[in-house]
Parts: C-alpha cells; sequence; structure tokens
C-alpha cells in the first residue's frame, strides 16, 4: 500500500490544499474533475509512508499548521476513521462503513 501525503500549490507557490491518499492516481484525477479548486494548481508535492497511521497524522498537522487556502478545518480524513461503534450508534454501522471508504477513496467491490 502506498502511503502518501500530497501538497497543491498555486501559480504563486501558495500553498492551496494539503490531502492524503493510498491511491495518488485516482485521488488527483478525482480532484481534477471535482474540485473547484483545482485548476489554480501547478505544482503538486507528494511525501511517501509506509503506513496509514503515519500518513493520517503527517495530513492532520500540516493543515493545522500550514494553513492551506482550502482545507477544511476540523474534518479531518482521521477523526472520521476512528469513530467509535458503539450500541448506541450500530444501527448506523453500514453507513459508517460507506463513510470511511468514500472518504479514503476505497472501492465498494
Amino acid at each position: 500500500m502506498k502511503c502518501q501525503v500530497y501538497r497543491c500549490y498555486d501559480k504563486d507557490d501558495c500553498l492551496i490544499y494539503v490531502g492524503s491518499s493510498i491511491c495518488i492516481d485516482s485521488r488527483i484525477l478525482n480532484h481534477r474533475g471535482q474540485s473547484k479548486w483545482f485548476n489554480e494548481t501547478v505544482k503538486i508535492t507528494m511525501q511517501h509512508f509506509s503506513s496509514q497511521r503515519k500518513m493520517l497524522a503527517v495530513e492532520r498537522k500540516a493543515i493545522e499548521t500550514e494553513n492551506p487556502k482550502y482545507n477544511i478545518k476540523g474534518t479531518s480524513k482521521s477523526a472520521l476513521l476512528k469513530l467509535d461503534i458503539t450500541k448506541e450508534n450500530l444501527r448506523h454501522k453500514k453507513a459508517l462503513i460507506r463513510i470511511r471508504k468514500k472518504i479514503m477513496g476505497w472501492s465498494n467491490k
């Protein structure tokens, strides 16, 4: 599994977005087709990690400390991945799993 944190920069070399993915090619294609900010991107840098946990920690810290223009703080993937599935929300388990898969770009196959 290739765990990567990527940073997107605009023409003035300003950081506009920080993200992470285990499938960077499809994630970038997804941004190209769906993210309004992507047309501002002129450079993308990547960091590689050996674990998903480390990748998500680095992404979260980068969003918090580097202030990318288009990231929304408080909506990190790592927070959603850590949701507890307790008795109270057990009936929502399937919905939570679908959300986790969508956020991580995992297939439903």
